[in-house]
């Protein structure tokens, strides 16, 4: 068949071969339409997200030269830029897609990141904040060069000890009182000291769909892994985070995830993988490959809270375990073009993405 469309689709693609290969035969059996249908019937959901809130900052800066006495790169401050990350961006994403979300996470005394983040709350979003006089609200402030988004310092602001005991028995009772009237629970454990053993063992016990990110990052790393969690219906991690939670450097990536995921006991198993797209290994059926479609990067910072806050209602929804690879890398390539969390992904953007791709 010579459309116009394959004729485009054939010669001016900037996509590689493998990606072209991969969606000349998607296409035969999904279209974008019913991909768009299924997207658009997730609207009915009331969903609960608990996690860390985290205030992201860029200071953008101009390099200028070594200081002539000290080992530095000094630089000339241009302008600086604040964003509501953390639980709050996986809440501004599903807000897009669900009819209500719920946001669980805690804050510090401060009242201006408060303001700020409500301030940048979907208007479908009600948050339950729990306040901690112990610590303050998170806060990363990274330094970057203006002319390339380079990132070159990180500043991060966090106590990241367990909560106290009193707030852990607040959010348990919050936890009690709210996970009944959702649809489903989000996860968004950032090993910044919200989720407590006890918080992990309610979590364990809830009746509800369970969709789980457990974040390696520069604070924890190799402290918070999904070991830690007894029982989920769908987890999502990158690779990074795969081979620290099964003590493996080296191999077979899908081999390493379906012996976790056994070991785990968690149904739904989802591997991204950067540049090498992802993996997503369904309850009770095959593995599932699926390619980048990112043809421009302009920051990661944000991208898998994007991927996986768009597929966990995909999975709960029981999607086809293929067409949530590609809805996930449809969002991730979209999120790699916005800065940080400047702005959640947008549905309209989204299904205008899949037409795209599958015209």
């Amino acid at each position: 068949m010579f459309s116009s469309s394959n004729l485009l689709n054939k010669f001016f693609s900037k996509h590689p071969e493998e990606t072209e290969a991969y969606l000349k035969a998607f296409r035969t059996s999904h279209s974008a339409e019913a991909i768009i249908k299924s997207l658009q019937g997730l609207s009915d959901l009331n969903v609960l997200v608990v996690g860390e809130a985290i205030l992201d900052q860029y200071v953008y800066s101009i390099p200028l030269q070594k200081a002539p006495k000290e080992a530095i790169v000094t630089t000339r401050f241009d302008s600086d830029e604040s964003f509501a990350g953390g639980s709050v961006a996986v809440a501004n994403h599903l807000a897009g897609f669900c009819r209500e979300v719920t946001l669980v996470t805690c804050f510090g005394p401060e009242e201006e990141p408060l303001r700020f983040i409500r301030s940048k709350l979907g208007k479908n979003i009600d948050l339950k904040g729990l306040a901690t006089d112990d610590r303050p609200t998170i806060v990363k402030r990274r330094f970057l060069d203006k002319t390339w988004m380079t990132k070159m310092f990180e500043m991060q602001y966090l106590n990241d000890a367990d909560i106290s005991g009193e707030t852990e028995k607040e959010l348990l009772n919050l936890l009690e009182v709210l996970i009944p009237r959702h649809d489903m629970v989000v996860v968004a454990d950032f090993g910044h000291g919200m989720f407590t053993p006890a918080i992990r063992s309610y979590l364990a016990e809830c009746p509800k769909f369970v969709a789980l990110n457990v974040q390696t990052n520069s604070a924890n790393l190799g402290f918070n892994l999904a070991t830690k969690y007894q029982k989920a219906n769908y987890l999502s991690i990158d690779e990074t985070e795969l081979k620290l939670a099964a003590h493996t450097l080296y191999g077979d990536i899908p081999a390493i995830a379906r012996r976790l995921k056994a070991s785990l006991g968690i149904p739904n198993f989802m591997v991204t993988r950067g540049p090498k797209g992802s993996l997503f290994l369904p309850e009770g059926g095959d593995s599932h490959e699926t390619p980048v479609f990112s043809t421009k990067i302009v920051d990661r910072t944000g991208a898998g809270d994007a991927f996986f806050s768009v597929t966990a209602p995909c999975v709960y929804r029981d999607f086809d375990p293929e067409v949530v690879g590609f809805i996930g890398n449809c969002v991730g390539a979209l999120a790699v073009e916005i800065v940080c969390n400047r702005e959640p992904v947008d549905p309209v953007n989204l299904y205008k993405f899949i037409q795209h791709l599958l015209k």
